[in-house]
């Protein structure tokens, strides 16, 4: 038994807005307007003018939990297993008889998310706001996004219908984003209550995927392909080859790395959201 990578589904609640505070990574002093009230009143209380940024905080994405009594285990495979669970991120906790099972439920054992090869999927009926993630009218444009999220993850048909708002997404509100994960045949969905998530295990087709050439300005296939899925590959990379006509693709980094893979979706697993995730939209609340 083992879980490897997962797919967790992107939730708006994710981006909270936060007071970039001196020291802050690209905090910068500004002259406050002597002729405006609102400044002054900024400099009074706090000194300077705040800078607002709206931070994607992956460290909110919960943790995939799965229940494993060690009497699965033989008294001789028992420190083998806990290894191999300790090597692979997980923590072990005891949950409250109250929380989630009656007493009796077997050791639970949790991994966060792993920004490196776990990957956020993008649900059809969650794209606007992953589009758009919500600000108050009084802060529009005042502020920055700020994210280190990494990889993402959509459906074909997602990708077929969205193409370039998808690639427009990932540069505008996720600029360390460097791979997307095209998942086919299937379209997973995610319920709809905050409260509630399911991830979803996935495995790679092959080693084999499309690599942004950065002189060409192409997507080229490095590897090898399944041959089961021969079509879709050539249909992808008819629709990826189009990232190229958004404005601003692949010029706003010095060197811009990005790559496709396509992906099968495995498995669900459990998933656990902290209970203290809130959307705050107090702009001068510190998180």
């Amino acid at each position: 038994m083992g879980i490897g990578n997962v797919l967790c589904p992107h939730r708006e609640e994710f981006w909270l807005m936060e007071r970039r505070q001196p020291g802050d990574p690209h905090y910068r002093w500004e002259e406050p307007d002597q002729d405006s009230d609102d400044d002054y009143d900024q400099l009074v209380t706090h000194g300077y003018v705040p800078q607002l940024r709206k931070r994607f905080r992956h460290d909110l994405l919960g943790q995939s939990r799965i229940p494993m009594p060690l009497y699965y285990v033989s008294q001789e495979a028992r420190a083998v297993a806990i290894d191999w669970l300790r090597a692979n991120g997980f923590n072990h906790r005891f949950w409250p008889p109250s929380r989630w099972q009656p007493r009796g439920t077997p050791l639970m054992f949790v991994r966060p998310f792993n920004l490196c090869c776990d990957a956020i999927y993008i649900p059809t009926h969650g794209f606007e706001v992953f589009t758009h993630p919500r600000s108050t009218p009084e802060i529009q444009g005042s502020h920055t996004l700020e994210s280190d999220a990494r990889r993402f993850a959509v459906s074909e048909k997602l990708l077929s219908q969205r193409r370039n708002d998808i690639a427009d997404s990932l540069l505008l509100n996720h600029g360390c984003a460097d791979t997307l994960l095209v998942v086919v045949e299937s379209d997973i969905e995610c319920p709809d209550d905050p409260s509630l998530t399911e991830w979803h295990e996935f495995e790679t087709l092959s080693d084999g995927a499309f690599f942004w050439d950065d002189g060409r300005e192409v997507f080229e296939f490095i590897g090898e392909q399944q041959p089961a899925y021969k079509n879709k590959y050539r249909s992808i990379e008819d629709i990826i080859q189009t990232f190229s006509q958004v404005v601003g693709w692949a010029r706003q980094r010095d060197r811009f790395e990005f790559e496709v893979r396509l992906v099968k979706g495995t498995q669900s697993i459990d998933g656990l959201i902290p209970e203290t995730l809130v959307l705050d939209t107090d702009p001068y609340m510190k998180t």
